[in-house]
């Protein structure tokens, strides 16, 4: 599965509500997730856990890792999606 943030990507959701996980670890501010390439692309931020930004624009950072994307409402802990009563 892939999803996106960016428009100009096949993979763009404006309604996407996913977690996302990298070696087993949830991913924060995240613009693409692709778990066939096993890759996540992220805002970056620094120890305090700020944007970093240089000439006016938000840097990105790519991780690489065996990813999972899972949508909100999906229990991990049942592997089956969440019912609301």
């Amino acid at each position: 599965m892939r999803v996106s943030l960016r428009r100009d990507d096949p993979a763009y959701d404006s309604n996407a509500d996913y977690e996302v996980f990298l070696d087993g670890s949830p991913v924060d501010h995240v613009i693409t997730a692709d778990e066939e390439a096993g890759e996540v692309i992220c805002k970056a931020v620094d120890d305090s856990g700020n944007f970093i930004i240089d000439d006016q624009d938000f840097v990105d950072e790519r991780h690489f890792g065996r990813m999972e994307i899972r949508p909100r409402s999906y229990s991990a802990s049942t592997k089956a999606f969440a019912r609301s009563a």
